[in-house]
């Protein structure tokens, strides 16, 4: 079997593999999380306060500078009843700060808007849970699943205050777990169980065909192609893995999966023309295109003009564009191929590995070409 053909049989697996993962990602993000053991959903009765920060208005916005963009902040309130008291309560949120209070004197059913002042004066003593740290680069604190854990002698309200600059990413309500931290962590365990796995699978492919890769550069073996094929599985699992709610327990560092993922996103339509080119060699003015688009929305990113979480849409409607022109221009080179199939064989004698299937001629063949060569030489 040769190398063209091994490129195009480990390119399909790969590909299976990260459909595989997308697949058990989506399933893992419409799954119901009701009825599952030791996890209670505590949606009800829930007094959720809304405020927008409009850009280059007056108002003050507690993280971010609302100069530069609209901020959202949602307060959800509620009654701590006997039921909640010694347990944990469980949501996730995606680039926002998040700031919880337990208080003796807030009732679920006050619309205190207090809780949206710029110091927040009498939260700051009620304040049990902070999450966010303001990046050095960028403005998103990252993902994460909270864990508040309730005291057994709690009194009065608990109120959640998540804020964050991405409409995209604000939410009007939000799903909250309750139970041990134990039953909360396997909860969500057991709702990423298929994509954890498909992830990882993902993962060590990925690993091992670089690991193929750098053994035959050592060997001085023809390889090309490997090399994107196997970041290509690492890169694609990485952000699978990175999203999950399980990984945002276990690693702890949000800031850094947020650019884990952004930067995937970016440099996948490279990973992938660079293997496709090993089969056509047409993509290089694309590639360098996309190398050039990623460098400025870095350099934007950077300098805080616009952050990649603002910038990605554009992106990926800059790729789609390339993409079209990619098949139009694939289309245009196929049409002289169909109408001279001989030219094909002359392709596969370029590739060194397709030698051999040359020798593997009929013997007829052989006979008349031997043939012709004769009645050359009596013509001479």
């Amino acid at each position: 079997m040769n190398n063209k053909k091994n490129r195009l049989i480990i390119g399909i697996c790969a590909g299976l593999l990260i459909l595989i993962t997308f697949i058990a990602s989506l399933i893992t993000k419409k799954t119901d999380v009701s009825g599952k053991t030791g996890m209670d959903e505590i949606n009800d009765n829930w007094n959720y306060i809304i405020s927008i920060k409009i850009k280059n208005s007056n108002s003050i916005a507690t993280y971010y500078d609302n100069s530069k963009s609209n901020v959202y902040i949602l307060a959800a309130t509620h009654n701590i009843t006997e039921d909640m008291r010694g347990k944990t309560l469980s949501f996730k949120t995606d680039d926002s700060y998040v700031d919880v209070y337990i208080s003796e004197t807030i009732n679920a059913s006050d619309e205190n808007t207090d809780i949206f002042s710029k110091d927040n004066s009498y939260n700051l003593t009620d304040r049990v849970y902070h999450f966010g740290k303001k990046p050095i680069v960028g403005d998103s604190p990252g993902s994460s699943v909270h864990f508040i854990e309730i005291p057994q002698d709690a009194k009065g309200s608990i109120t959640i205050r998540i804020e964050t600059s991405y409409e995209n990413r604000f939410l009007k309500n939000y799903t909250f777990g309750l139970g041990t931290k134990k039953d909360l962590i396997n909860k969500y365990i057991s709702l990423e169980i298929y994509a954890i796995v498909s992830g990882c699978v993902l993962f060590i492919f990925g690993l091992i065909i670089l690991a193929f890769f750098a053994v035959g550069r050592l060997k001085n073996k023809s390889v090309s192609g490997y090399c994107f094929i196997g970041i290509l599985s690492v890169v694609t699992s990485l952000y699978f893995l990175t999203s999950l709610s399980v990984s945002t327990y276990i690693i702890k560092n949000p800031v850094g999966q947020y650019y884990i993922r952004d930067i995937a996103v970016l440099i996948l339509p490279i990973l992938i023309l660079g293997y496709l080119d090993k089969f056509v060699k047409m993509f290089k003015v694309e590639r360098y295109i996309i190398v050039s688009l990623i460098i400025a929305l870095t350099l934007l990113h950077i300098f805080g003009v616009a952050t990649y979480l603002r910038t990605l849409k554009m992106y990926i409607a800059c790729i789609m564009l390339i993409m079209i022109v990619v098949m139009v221009r694939g289309v245009k080179k196929l049409k002289p191929v169909d109408e001279k199939p001989e030219q094909e064989d002359i392709d596969d004698i370029e590739d060194t590995d397709d030698i051999g299937d040359i020798k593997d001629a009929d013997d007829t063949g052989d006979i008349k070409d031997a043939e012709v060569i004769e009645d050359l030489k009596e013509g001479e």
